[in-house]
């Protein structure tokens, strides 16, 4: 009995497809290093409540406290806007820019509002909010940051990445 000829291909082999996907690993851009991501995280917190101070110094100079706390939320929602601008539109808050950090998206594109303050932002701070689940998330969200990709929870879910700016 003869053998029939060879099929064209396996049909027991699994699917392909082409799947452009650019990681950090792929790119060619450095990946910001845990201790300079650290450093601009605390700059940021940092001016945050340098912005508040002046409230503070309100409150404790007079007997009415509301004026004080109103110019404390006042200064930290003034510098969260221009920190939220920045972000959007160049990918980096003041902290980040004195590191020489950039937030990048995942294809390589620039960050936008909505993948950079948002989804990296607003969203991990709503579910900080939630109780129980909140205090799981606010710890785990920086210790992913010790993984090999280097990538925040919250980094996970806005599909972005921290490169050293050149």
């Amino acid at each position: 009995m003869e053998t029939p000829p060879p099929l064209p291909f396996n049909p027991y082999a699994p699917p392909n497809a082409e799947v452009a996907i650019t990681m950090a690993a792929e790119s060619n851009e450095p990946l910001a290093s845990r201790s300079s991501r650290f450093i601009a995280s605390l700059v940021d917190n940092f001016l945050i409540l340098a912005a508040a101070i002046p409230g503070g110094v309100l409150i404790a100079a007079s007997p009415r406290r509301a004026p004080g706390f109103a110019l404390m939320a006042a200064g930290a929602l003034v510098l969260h806007a221009v920190q939220w601008y920045l972000i959007s539109t160049t990918g980096r808050s003041l902290g980040k820019r004195w590191c020489r950090l950039k937030i990048i998206r995942n294809d390589g594109g620039p960050v936008t509002f909505m993948s950079g303050v948002v989804l990296r932002e607003w969203l991990p701070f709503a579910l900080r909010m939630i109780p129980g689940m909140g205090t799981l998330f606010g710890l785990a969200d920086p210790l992913f940051v010790f993984f090999q990709d280097r990538r925040c929870i919250h980094d996970h879910i806005a599909g972005t990445r921290v490169i050293e700016a050149r």
